[in-house]
């Protein structure tokens, strides 16, 4: 099938009031090439898209499809948007699993993290640093084992050694 897009352009450049040189200053041609490629039939699938562009017109046009194939390709349109809104919308859903999840995890870490550094639910003295909490918690694992310490902050020290009760 051969397409007479030469025809079709000086159609639009008369209906729409605009001249040969707007065109082709829009396309950044010279007169000389762009009169070549409307007498030749030759023009490129980039031109043409900047061409309807120009005139606000679909591409579609050019080619000269009737309203059945022009309704096909609509409807394809929408198949191919329909699927990728389902697929848009299956995805979010897969990430906000994934995010519930991952919530979960943090919040059981964040209670071993209390845990271990001696905040228990309804422990009203809280230590107030690491370092404190710290040195409760070695308090606490001393006692439980009966073992007695002997100024408790410098115990934890390294410099001396822990001496049990009797």
């Amino acid at each position: 099938m051969e397409y007479n897009f030469g025809e079709k352009v000086e159609r639009l450049l008369n209906e729409n009031g605009k001249t040969k040189k707007s065109l082709y200053d829009h396309l950044k041609m010279t007169a000389n090439g762009f009169d070549g490629m409307l007498k030749n039939n030759s023009i490129s699938a980039v031109r043409l898209a900047q061409i309807a562009d120009f005139f606000g017109m679909p591409i579609l046009y050019f080619y000269g499809t009737d309203s059945a194939q022009s309704d096909i390709v609509e409807d394809f349109g929408d198949q191919v948007t329909r699927r990728m809104a389902q697929n848009i919308e299956e995805i979010k859903h897969l990430f906000e699993e994934e995010l519930r999840v991952k919530n979960q995890q943090i919040a059981g870490l964040q209670r071993t993290v209390d845990a271990l550094v001696g905040k228990f639910e309804g422990d009203t003295d809280q230590p107030t640093s690491n370092y404190e909490a710290a040195q409760e918690n070695a308090k606490r694992a001393y006692l439980q084992l009966g073992l007695a310490l002997v100024d408790a902050p410098r115990q934890l020290a390294p410099k001396r050694p822990i001496v049990a009760s009797k």
